[in-house]
């Protein structure tokens, strides 16, 4: 060997061809690590057991919101059908006093 590295001068496609071989080895180094790491681990389990709970408090919000209105519905549709009984109410003796009236003229 002539002491001169024999990858230097290397043609464009074996370039990009060995540098995506690298970055793909580096890649699955970091995912090893990562799988290995109890700290890692630990940080995404906290990470969805918080993503877990914002979902179930927006559900629980959502769930309240939804019985609110609810209720809110029910609560006018009983003043309104009480409105309407004390107008039928009113109209029934409106026509007894007419009836009342008429009956003695």
């Amino acid at each position: 060997s002539s002491g001169i590295n024999a990858e230097w001068p290397l043609r464009p496609g074996e370039r990009q061809k060995k540098k995506k071989e690298e970055v793909a080895r580096l890649h699955q180094l970091i995912n090893n690590c990562y799988a290995c790491d109890p700290r890692i681990k630990r940080f995404d389990e906290e990470r969805k057991k918080r993503k877990l709970e914002l979902k179930q408090a927006k559900q629980e919000a959502y769930r309240k919101e939804q019985e609110a209105l609810k209720l809110q519905k029910e609560e006018e549709e009983r003043i309104k059908r009480e409105a309407e009984e004390q107008r039928a109410k009113e109209k029934r003796k409106k026509y007894r006093l007419r009836l009342c009236v008429d009956t003695t003229a």
